[in-house]
């Protein structure tokens, strides 16, 4: 198809050379005005057609080649996808995982409904949660403080409540050789979902959720997408590292009765 509409172009190219050659001849043999200007009118309209060609030519060159920019920065990570925390399918995310899963948060309750989900991962694909010691009263009340002042709707024992739900998900899963739990006693401002970020993938990528004062986790926070080649991935990803090498990985109130 290609082929066909370069020859296409060339050819009508070569017709308007040989139409305004043998123009230029008629009107000098025929020395009619009006023949003259017929030509002229004729030539013009060639030349239109030929603007429009170019410009439709040149047109799919650019825009092909504005998309393909945008392909190669969004798979380099240049672009920073900000995202609502509803809305990031953070499901697709997981099983689209080759080779590892980090999530951290609080008490990551959201995720204790998709036990199945993380059981059914291949076994290649190592999986990380990382979750708040609540079991330490001084840290939770440092992390309750730092979300909110209502010490009454926002009580140390709702997060240990929300916290007991996980351990449904602990104990459904902790057995499975490909999946670890651990737990943090360092209060962080943002929760983590990482892919693939130890060994990297075209599905690579770290969806970072900040923590906002006075505003619900089920509301519209700070959250937003990095992949490879973005400034701030390989920071996300040291900082994943820290956190995870400095965790408890054992007797933590996740065993606790």
């Amino acid at each position: 198809m290609k082929r066909l509409l370069r020859f296409l172009d060339a050819a009508f190219i070569t017709l308007q050379a040989i139409f305004a050659l043998t123009a230029v001849v008629v009107t000098e043999v025929l020395n009619q005005r009006d023949l003259h200007l017929t030509f002229i009118e004729a030539l013009l309209a060639m030349i239109v057609i030929d603007f429009f060609i170019l410009f439709s030519s040149r047109w799919k060159v650019l825009t092909r080649s504005t998309e393909e920019i945008a392909r190669t920065l969004a798979h380099r990570g240049i672009g920073v996808e900000f995202v609502e925390r509803h809305t990031f399918d953070w499901r697709a995310a997981v099983a689209s995982a080759r080779h590892d899963v980090f999530i951290s948060g609080t008490t990551l309750t959201g995720f204790v409904a998709a036990k199945d989900l993380f059981a059914g991962l291949s076994r290649r694909v190592q999986v990380r949660f990382l979750v708040l010691n609540v079991g330490d009263v001084d840290i939770l009340e440092g992390f309750r403080r730092m979300r909110y002042s209502d010490s009454e709707r926002h009580s140390q024992q709702r997060y240990l409540n929300q916290a007991n739900l996980f351990k449904d998900l602990y104990i459904r899963l902790r057995d499975s050789g490909n999946i670890q739990f651990a737990v943090s006693d360092r209060i962080m401002p943002m929760a983590f979902i990482a892919i693939d970020v130890n060994r990297l993938s075209e599905n690579s990528l770290i969806r970072v959720q900040h923590y906002l004062h006075e505003n619900e986790a089920d509301q519209a926070t700070v959250s937003y997408v990095v992949r490879p080649g973005n400034p701030t991935y390989t920071q996300y990803a040291s900082q994943i590292k820290i956190l995870w090498d400095a965790a408890l990985k054992q007797n933590t109130y996740l065993d606790a009765p």
